[in-house]
């Protein structure tokens, strides 16, 4: 028998492995292998015989008419006189047989054969010429015998040809194939010849020997293949399985070879297994010696990580990602915690704040960094949430420490009555007279992007809310009876004093109150932080001009970080503007935003409606007389004025000479 090689190892997805393996020794129990034969009748594939040699008692055969191509064979449909026939395919000398296709098992002996039949007419059934001299039949019966019975046969072979032949009786007696009829019989001459087909044994393998290799080297915590490569005899590959095992030591193994490397020495067995009648044990082990796995980088990701907070937010380090790289060459999440970072403080607004992210793995310290803006807090909510109004006249602190005064006048006596959602002031036969929540800012100009309070009245006729700043009305709103209103200031302002004042009502509700307060330098940290991304490296990739970067940089809508920049410094206060420019801590945002003017063919100046410092193009001429400019407007007027100047003094001399002509 031939002896083959098998391999037979886990396949694992995605797994990739870059250390080259190395072999084990090989061992064995001592057991003698079994051969076992596989059983006749379970084979579909047949091959073409031409000797007696090959005729056995027991064995399964096919009748064709031919021997390559497309052939005729025997179909097991049944006909009452002779054998229809099906188209088998003879591939390579072999025909593998469907199940219309007839399989005769051989009985018998020398000059006496038999052909038994499977399941006709649901029994067995043996071939015979019908005790015919008259007819040409190939019939089956159910028993052999003399008379209308089943035939012994002779066999013999013409070349490939079988010459196969009822002892029954002398003519009608040879086993042929009648093309014009396409049906097998048995005649006394002619026709065409038969062929005869046996049943391929295949020998179960027998494992002999087994070796192991593994594809890395066993670190302590990875996972590593171990491939065991049967030597056997036999041709049937399919005919055995390796079953892993760990004989001792804390690693794992699992069905397919895949090993989880504890931290003490292990010994893995791969044992090969033959599937037949008995099961031979040939086996082998591998020692693994775990090798230290110690971490030796780890990478940080900060890519993702939340940039920008407001006063009083904490430290999110949700989108920020460690890699640790192990002496396997492995690499896996390092898990970060809030201990890792410092340099946090979100207690005041500021531009620019590093933050440093540090791990310290078995005495080596990784580290790096990155930066972030704390703006101010955008909006501040108090009202009944916070602070429980109890007389006409108190002072009340909201969430930033700001200090509101409130003061009520009624017509009689008044209720202050705390509501699951709301405060509620007077009843409806009380009239509220007025009621006033005053903000002073200690002569500081705060900007006031966000202002909005809802409240809920009952009222003879319209109530009224004014929002003023100042005392100028910047937005005002109507309560009517029993409806809930929401009244909001639509655009930014700028003053010392806020206020919210609510007249001609009997009953008020005050669900909240929300608004937000910056003072000029807030203001300007607040465009840095949102517009300039000084923080961010991929502005800096011109290195002849650092402060340009992608500023021209299109988004979804077409906006660029140029134009939203440009019209955000705009909508600042001139004050604002001023200090953004003028003040020595902002430089390098000026020096940024001067850049990206200038790639865009913009500068600072004066626009058409008398606003100072804001971003204009080039190609627009603030006034008349732009010092230090070159103007054409401003040349042509000195042109005309030159001109007029002119025209006066040679009018002059010309009247003067009439005169003197007189």
């Amino acid at each position: 028998m031939n002896k083959k090689t098998l391999k037979i190892a886990g396949w694992a997805l995605g797994l990739s492995m870059a250390v080259a393996g190395i072999g084990a020794a090989v061992g064995t129990t001592g057991l003698n292998p079994i051969e076992t034969k596989a059983v006749a009748t379970s084979s579909t594939t047949f091959a073409l015989i031409n000797d007696t040699a090959d005729l056995e008692t027991g064995k399964s055969y096919i009748i064709t008419n031919g021997t390559s191509g497309t052939v005729k064979a025997i179909s097991t449909v049944t006909n009452n006189n002779n054998r229809k026939t099906v188209d088998a395919e003879v591939s390579e000398g072999f025909i593998t047989r469907g199940s219309d296709v007839m399989s005769l098992t051989m009985g018998g002996s020398a000059g006496a054969w038999t052909f038994l039949t499977e399941n006709y007419s649901s029994s067995n059934g043996y071939f015979g010429q019908g005790n015919q001299t008259g007819s040409n039949y190939l019939k089956i019966y159910t028993s052999l015998g003399s008379g209308t019975n089943g035939d012994t046969f002779t066999i013999s072979f013409d070349g490939d040809a079988a010459v196969i032949t009822s002892t029954k009786k002398t003519s009608r007696n040879l086993m042929r194939y009648n093309s014009q009829s396409d049906c097998f019989a048995c005649y006394s001459s002619g026709q065409n010849p038969v062929y005869l087909w046996k049943e391929v044994e295949e020998e179960s393998g027998v494992a002999e020997s087994v070796s192991i290799t593994k594809n890395a080297e066993p670190y302590i915590g990875e996972t590593i293949q171990l491939t065991a490569t049967v030597s056997y005899s036999g041709e049937k590959e399919d005919d055995h399985r390796v079953d892993w095992s760990v004989v001792s030591g804390n690693s794992t193994v699992d069905a397919d070879g895949f090993v989880t490397v504890g931290d003490a020495e292990s010994v893995i067995k791969a044992t090969a297994k033959d599937k037949g009648e008995g099961d031979s044990e040939i086996y082998a082990t591998i020692t693994l010696t775990p090798l230290a796995n110690p971490i030796t980088n780890i990478a940080f990701d900060t890519s993702e990580a939340k940039t920008e907070y407001l006063t009083g937010d904490g430290l999110d380090i949700s989108n920020i990602a460690a890699t640790a790289t192990y002496a396997s060459g492995n690499t896996r999440e390092y898990a970060l915690t809030k201990s890792n970072f410092s340099g946090f403080d979100s207690s005041t607004p500021t531009a620019s704040q590093t933050i440093t992210i540090t791990a310290i793995e078995n005495g080596n310290k990784y580290t790096t960094t990155y930066v972030i803006s704390v703006l101010a807090k955008p909006a501040i909510v108090f009202g009944t949430n916070y602070t429980k109004l109890t007389s006409t006249s108190q002072n009340i602190v909201d969430e930033l420490g700001n200090t509101w005064n409130f003061e009520a006048t009624f017509t009689g006596d008044v209720s202050f009555t705390n509501q699951p959602d709301c405060m509620q002031i007077g009843t409806k036969t009380k009239t509220v007279n007025s009621l006033s929540f005053t903000l002073d800012f200690d002569q500081i100009d705060y900007t006031i992007p966000s202002l909005s309070a809802k409240f809920g009245g009952y009222n003879d006729t319209a109530g009224t809310i004014s929002f003023k700043l100042d005392d100028v009305e910047i937005a005002s709103g109507e309560l009517n009876l029993d409806q809930d209103v929401t009244v909001s200031a639509s655009q930014q302002v700028r003053g010392k004093k806020l206020e919210i004042v609510l007249t001609g009502l009997n009953r008020l509700k005050i669900y909240e109150i929300s608004y937000s307060a910056f003072t000029d330098a807030q203001m300007v940290q607040n465009f840095i932080g949102k517009y300039m991304h000084l923080n961010d490296s991929e502005y800096e990739y011109d290195k002849n001009n650092p402060y340009v970067g992608l500023c021209d940089a299109e988004d979804d809508a077409g906006n660029t970080p140029w134009t939203l920049a440009r019209d955000a410094f705009n909508a600042l206060f001139p004050e604002q503007r001023e200090l953004f420019l003028t003040d020595a801590q902002y430089v390098s945002a000026k020096e940024r935003l001067s850049a990206w003017a200038t790639a865009n063919d913009s500068q600072f100046g004066s626009d058409d409606k008398g606003n100072s410092n804001v971003l204009v193009h080039k190609a627009y001429k603030t006034t008349l007389f732009n010092s230090g400019e070159s103007n054409n407007n401003f040349d042509v007027a000195v042109a005309l004025i030159a001109g007029v100047g002119l025209a006066s003094v040679a009018g002059f001399f010309l009247l003067r000479r009439k005169k003197e002509d007189r």
